[in-house]
């Protein structure tokens, strides 16, 4: 104190000074580099778009004045720093920003006005004081006897980690399941994603199964018999019809390979399941495309291979006749 009063007797002396700012410029002496530091909160989230943004509120002792400076928030889409330039505040809001009207003639914010655990109205925006630092503190307990201001968690109720995502449509039949639900996911289609280390290692591996209808419906139907090949690369399935003489209808291939659905009304079109290896089991009944069948061989290099992955089924225990005669 006695460093300022000489300073300032020096100031005053030299005529610098005007008797009149002579109280304006001992403050300033005294609170130069004095801020008080408060955290506000500005809760905006009833308007479309809003959000609960956090704030430093800088008081500077020297001149009365304050700023706001808004807190960084990572990916937040929005640029933030200062928000509110550095002056006076008035306490009312002047009528030539809300509306019509002059300047503002009033009272402006002091160190009194601004309280942890209340709310301050700058420009009609409504904030809240939830904490200072440790100088803030310090001066109100010497200049207003308040030793206790509290510091309130406002931090926003954490956001759900699983992602909510809608329900996905019902398949429609056309193409692939994978075709279809890959437009769900991405808004430029994906081809699917392929297994090649399956594809790779059981590139030439077919299994061969003698089939026949389940219902035939004239004595001609009742003769024919179909080889159902099933692509173990890509758990596709192909279907050929064997030719029989003078039977006066063209053999060949009756089914184009693909992965073919199970039919099930319980599941509906939105559950898709495709037949697979353990769908091939003799005496098994298969609908392809409305076409029923029912397994009734399997050759002997299919059972030996589906022997390896389902040891403990029946159909396969037995070595396997030719597909020249039927059981």
């Amino acid at each position: 104190k006695m460093e300022l009063a000489h300073r300032h007797s020096a100031f005053a002396a030299s005529g610098v000074i005007k008797e009149e700012d002579h109280g304006t410029y001992m403050k300033f002496l005294q609170w130069d580099t004095k801020v008080l530091r408060f955290f506000c909160v500005w809760d905006d989230r009833q308007s479309m778009y809003g959000d609960q943004r956090k704030f430093v509120l800088r008081y500077y002792l020297a001149d009365d004045t304050l700023d706001m400076i808004e807190e960084h928030v990572a990916n937040s889409g929005r640029r933030t720093g200062n928000f509110l330039r550095r002056g006076r505040v008035p306490k009312k809001t002047p009528e030539s920003i809300v509306g019509s009207g002059d300047v503002h003639s009033g009272d402006y914010f002091t160190p009194a006005d601004l309280m942890v655990g209340d709310t301050v109205t700058l420009y009609n925006r409504i904030f809240f004081i939830c904490g200072c630092d440790t100088f803030t503190r310090t001066y109100y307990a010497r200049n207003f006897g308040i030793s206790d201001m509290p510091e309130f968690d406002v931090d926003p109720e954490p956001l759900p980690t699983t992602a909510v995502r809608a329900p996905v449509p019902a398949y429609s039949g056309l193409g692939t399941q994978e075709d279809s639900f890959g437009s769900v996911l991405y808004l430029v289609p994906k081809p699917p994603a392929k297994n090649v280390m399956k594809m790779l290692q059981n590139e030439k591996k077919r299994l061969r199964f003698r089939a026949r209808f389940t219902n035939p419906k004239d004595a001609a139907d009742e003769q024919r018999r179909f080889i159902i090949t099933y692509f173990t690369a890509d758990d596709t399935l192909s279907v050929y019809e064997e030719s029989i003489n003078n039977s006066g209808r063209w053999s060949g291939k009756f089914l184009e390979r693909g992965r073919i659905l199970k039919p099930d009304p319980t599941r509906g079109s939105a559950a898709v399941v495709y037949y697979g290896i353990e769908d091939m089991i003799v005496g098994n009944q298969l609908n392809f495309n409305c076409h029923k069948f029912v397994v009734m061989q399997v050759d002997e290099f299919s059972r030996k291979v589906l022997l390896k992955l389902f040891p403990d089924r029946d159909d396969l225990q037995n070595p396997s006749d030719d597909f020249g005669a039927e059981n």
